[in-house]
């Protein structure tokens, strides 16, 4: 994943990297080797706020 955001021009500090990691989140997305997905909570999250409450 790494080798991946610096081919993208993305630099994360030191302090905040966590290395071994076959998933991160990155920018509400989920970043793995499979490639770039939604991250399931925010589209969960997302299609709740569209029930309707009556």
């Amino acid at each position: 994943i790494l080798k991946k955001l610096i081919e993208h021009k993305h630099f994360p500090k030191q302090i905040k990297c966590e290395l071994q990691k076959l998933k991160i989140s990155f920018l509400g997305n989920v970043v793995s080797n499979d490639g770039v997905e939604n991250d399931p909570k925010k589209v969960k999250d997302i299609k709740e706020s569209f029930i309707q409450r009556t």
